[in-house]
Parts: structure tokens; C-alpha cells; sequence
């Protein structure tokens, strides 16, 4: 088994199946990663993933060990099933490549070496504001909502189309209520305290002469 078959076959027990993608990997110099890859590009870049439509061209440093070259493929493929996927983490640059980094983690995990110890030891602890702390995020969200479900999460082709939420206020029944007429007698009306007019005499006027 090739290097290139073994990450494509733990990706797919991941969940994360991207052998029917038109997928081509080079091994290239970093002059070359660096011509395709634009201003993100810097000297220390082992792999860069571009893509076009459905195709997509995955460069590899050359100088890659077998170990790293591997977590370094599992990353970039990654990339292509978030593309392919529609995935809402594109959107954010934190959340993308921390999700890629923990695939390379995971693949770093079944290989089990010296190497791939150091490698996510390296990342645990890595202090870069996008990709550790993007990593350690995604661990972190994976972890907290199990595997499945974080991927399913991250799958923009399996989210539900948004419903519309009910509106917050309630319409009430203003039609006034009907009125029942008792056909009953009117209740004798009981006077507590009797009172008594004094006089409905009109007051005097006196006219005076000025």
C-alpha cells in the first residue's frame, strides 16, 4: 500500500471520503508551491491544495519524510472535501484549517511512531493564531459534540434548509366578548343610609342702587 492509498483509506474510515474527487498530488520544489499559491505563501508552506471547478491539484513539499508527508496530504485532502462539501467552515480561515489539522492529527494518531508522537505533541502546544489555535478549537468542538455529528456539522451537502422561526410575538383575539342577557328580575335595590333634602327654596337676591 502506498503512502497516497493509506491516508485516502483513513480518511474513509473517518467519514471523510474523497476517492471519486479529480484529485492529481505533486511533489514539487517550494518555488512551485509558491507560484500557485499567492500571498498566504510563505516559506515555510509544505503543502498547498488549489482548486478549479471539481479538479483539484494538490502540491507536497518533495522534501516531506514519510511520516509528515502523510499528515500533510490528510490536511490538504481535507481542504478538497470541504470544498466539495460546500462546508460552511470555508468561510472562516481559523476554522478551516484547524479542521484540516485535526485530520492530519488523527492520521498522525493511527500511525503511532516516534515521529507522529512529536508531530501532535507539536501541535497540541503550537502557538500560530490560525492554525493551533484553529486546531485546538476544532479538537475541542469534536470532542465536545462526537465525532459524527461535528462532521455531519461541517458537511454543507447535509444541512437541513433553514425553516423560518416562528415570530416572537403572540396575535390575540381582540373581538370583544358576546353579551348574555339574564332574563332575570332586577334585584330590589336596598338603600343603607337614607338622606334627607333640607330646602329646594331658591337663595334671596338683594339688588342695591348705586
Amino acid at each position: 500500500m502506498t503512502d497516497t492509498e493509506f491516508v485516502y483509506d483513513e480518511l474513509l474510515k473517518m467519514g471523510v471520503d474523497v476517492r471519486d474527487y479529480q484529485i492529481q498530488i505533486h511533489d514539487v520544489g517550494l518555488s512551485t508551491i509558491m507560484l500557485h499559491g499567492g500571498k498566504n505563501i510563505t516559506r515555510r508552506t509544505v503543502g498547498l491544495a488549489v482548486h478549479c471547478g471539481h479538479r483539484h491539484d494538490i502540491y507536497l513539499l518533495s522534501s516531506l519524510k514519510n511520516t509528515r508527508r502523510k499528515g500533510v496530504l490528510a490536511h490538504e485532502l481535507g481542504h478538497v472535501w470541504l470544498h466539495e462539501h460546500r462546508s460552511p467552515l470555508r468561510n472562516s480561515r481559523m476554522e478551516n484549517e484547524g479542521f484540516c489539522d485535526l485530520l492530519a492529527y488523527k492520521i498522525y494518531g493511527v500511525i503511532n511512531n516516534i515521529e507522529a508522537r512529536l508531530l501532535r505533541r507539536s501541535m497540541l502546544f503550537g502557538r500560530t493564531p490560525i492554525y493551533s489555535d484553529g486546531f485546538r478549537m476544532m479538537k475541542r468542538r469534536a470532542e465536545e459534540m462526537g465525532w459524527e455529528a461535528f462532521l455531519s456539522d461541517a458537511d454543507g451537502l447535509l444541512r437541513p434548509a433553514r425553516t423560518r422561526r416562528r415570530p416572537r410575538f403572540v396575535i390575540r383575539d381582540s373581538t370583544p366578548p358576546r353579551l348574555h342577557i339574564m332574563d332575570n328580575p332586577v334585584p330590589h335595590l336596598h338603600i343603607q343610609k337614607p338622606f334627607t333634602i333640607l330646602s329646594a327654596a331658591p337663595a334671596r337676591f338683594t339688588i342695591r342702587s348705586g
